[in-house]
């Protein structure tokens, strides 16, 4: 649609050939108070494409949860109400807000859509929907999961206890996949005599030898799944885990080779499960239809070989949309949870109906695309600049380039290649002794403003988040990831300012990059900043954020509040964690408790009371800044 035809309410939002024919400022002249609505507010943020349908925008402007979607249209259910019982139950932002409710919906409706493709194909084999432990082991979320008749995947000692504890009066799968020694095969092999449904993967040669050794010694072997690294390369972050050079997995010829070891010591008979797995956050459908049909090949002739496979995993992939378009396409997908499941199915069904063997159990280990919605992080955003009219700066006029910039400061539309003209002699004349300190202050002071009010060249203003984002959201520093950030309040009022947000670390790396508006991917719009808290929350980070998340410039782990619905439509906040403390941290480094104990006796040698005071307040408070005045005298 050319904007010229849009409705008079909509969003100018630009496209790739409206920056060649319509200067920018006509494209963002739509951010006027005056004519401004919710609307354009969810339209600015790709709210619909991200958020639906857990959240929406209110009428006042703040943004609505909806948990049970299945259960409910709507709800008014706000944000800034889940803060508030946050403050009132001891918590403090930034904060993790987690809603179970979602992940039982998230796995509902994956659940859902295979069986409506296994009707529609009438497909002969089921489906089994796992959770890999690995996406956040926090005992709350695999709790939540499991109530939803959902099988484990492990992939390390320390995750085949929490499956263990979890899974031991189940008939559910736990998938016992990773790196292998003895004690590992040791407890599957106990955990499967014991009656759980253990299947232990086999993915590397090497472990074949060690369960040949392991099964003489117990006379006992559990169900066994062998992992193979498929030859198809799917696009994205982890691509270089599979194809022709992929890192997990066995390759044909030492699959080949497993198969004849396993057959020679007795114990073919035990593998039931073919494994593989394309990669996480698989964006394009090609690539998930073209390794279920190569898999599903291999399948069939292994059935023909004689090994009793009942079961192809999968493995995981369901691509969350984090807010991304056609330019970056990592960060969306172009497929729903029909499509993945009908395509899957299909590609599997076409190859053991041609080769004329038996259609498998599906298993997914689906963790993104069932716990990355369920979870956000709300924080404060403040400025900490010099409020916009500063005054001790030189205004005596004694630079021809001084005046220059003062003289397009007071113009409509001054050209911005001369702006930058006059300012490079200001620092010319700076770097060489000519222009005194206070002057050069006025020019650098007038050069941001008129950089800020250029529509065609404006630079993003620099505002603080206080949070870590090595903490609380740490692909988007590792990897750069898209995560969808917008305010949670004032949405009834046009975003005028370009952001970049920053946290609050010593590091030059603690910036989001990217950001999902329909205006740009290098800024966030953003609202002027008053005296009021100014909230904004980044979105889709219940999957691996929370457990990859460290204590850089030990800044620790936030308040955690979960949130749940009721049948009839009420809501519940739970506080499942303060926030670290100071303290907290010092320990996890080995700065124990003496260590505040002998500082505070130092202040004691000097007399000063007010610091002894202030060391245990630093101790008990938390590791970010306190920015909020509501629990002050």
């Amino acid at each position: 649609m050319e904007l010229g035809n849009q409705p008079e309410n909509s969003l100018q939002i630009p496209t790739e050939s409206s920056f060649r024919t319509h200067p920018p400022h006509i494209l963002e002249s739509s951010l006027d108070s005056r004519n401004w609505s919710t609307e354009k507010s969810a339209e600015l943020y790709r709210l619909e494409a991200w958020g639906s349908p857990y959240l929406r925008v209110t009428d006042d402007g703040g943004i609505a949860v909806n948990c049970r979607p299945d259960k409910f249209e709507q709800s008014d259910f706000t944000i800034d109400q889940i803060v508030d019982d946050l403050y009132r139950q001891g918590g403090k932002l930034p904060a993790i807000v987690r809603c179970p409710d979602i992940l039982h919906h998230r796995a509902d409706r994956i659940k859902a859509a295979f069986q409506r493709s296994i009707s529609r194909l009438s497909y002969s084999g089921d489906f089994q929907l796992c959770y890999p432990v690995k996406t956040n082991q926090r005992r709350n979320v695999v709790r939540a999961v499991r109530q939803n008749g959902i099988g484990l995947e492990v992939g390390t000692k320390a995750e085949l206890a929490i499956g263990l504890d979890e899974i031991k009066h189940s008939s559910k799968p736990l998938l016992c996949n990773g790196a292998k020694d003895r004690l590992y095969m040791d407890l599957v092999i106990h955990a499967a005599k014991a009656g759980v449904n253990a299947i232990l993967t086999i993915e590397r040669p090497e472990e074949v030898q060690l369960l040949i050794k392991r099964f003489k010694e117990h006379q006992f072997c559990p169900a066994l799944g062998l992992r193979i690294c498929p030859g198809t390369q799917a696009e994205g972050f982890w691509s270089e885990s599979t194809g022709q050079c992929g890192q997990f997995g066995m390759h044909r010829h030492e699959l080949i080779w497993a198969v004849d070891e396993l057959r020679k010591h007795g114990i073919l008979h035990h593998v039931k499960m073919l494994h593989y797995h394309l990669g996480s956050q698989i964006s394009d459908l090609q690539f998930i239809e073209r390794a279920a049909e190569e898999v599903a090949s291999v399948y069939a002739e292994l059935i023909e070989e004689g090994l009793p496979l009942k079961i192809v995993n999968a493995g995981g992939g369901i691509a969350v949309n984090y807010g991304g378009n056609s330019e970056n396409s990592y960060y969306t997908k172009n497929y729903s949870l029909d499509d993945y499941s009908y395509r899957l199915l299909s590609a599997v069904s076409g190859v053991c109906r041609r080769d004329g063997c038996p259609e498998p159990v599906i298993y997914i280990e689906s963790g993104r695309g069932l716990a990355a919605h369920h979870s956000f992080v709300v924080f404060e955003l403040f400025d900490r600049g010099l409020p916009d009219h500063p005054t001790g700066l030189q205004r005596g006029v004694q630079h021809r380039e001084l005046a220059t910039l003062e003289s397009y400061a007071r113009a409509p539309f001054p050209r911005f290649e001369r702006v930058t003209e006059a300012f490079s002699v200001c620092q010319s004349k700076y770097r060489s002794g000519l222009m005194k300190l206070r002057e050069y202050a006025r020019a650098e002071k007038l050069y941001s403003d008129l950089c800020r009010q250029s529509f065609s060249t404006r630079a993003p203003r620099n505002l603080s988040g206080n949070l870590s984002i090595f903490q609380s959201v740490p692909d988007a520093w590792g990897l750069k990831q898209l995560f969808p950030i917008m305010p949670i309040q004032r949405l009834n009022e046009a975003p005028v300012e370009r952001a970049k947000l920053l946290d609050v670390t010593c590091d030059s790396d603690g910036v989001f990059q990217e950001y999902q508006s329909a205006l740009s991917p290098e800024w966030l719009p953003v609202h002027p900043i008053g005296p009021d808290p100014y909230y904004v929350a980044a979105f889709h980070t219940g999957a691996y954020q929370e457990t990859i998340g460290d204590i850089h410039n030990l800044y620790g782990r936030t308040s955690v509040i979960r949130v749940s619905c009721n049948d009839d439509g009420s809501h519940e906040c739970e506080l499942d964690h303060a926030g670290d403390t100071v303290a907290d941290v010092m320990q996890e480094v080995s700065y124990l408790e003496d260590v505040i104990d002998e500082i505070w006796a130092f202040f004691g040698v000097t007399g000063n009371e007010e610091a002894r005071k202030a060391i245990h307040q630093l101790a008990d408070g938390s590791t970010y800044l306190d920015l909020d005045n509501r629990n002050q005298p």
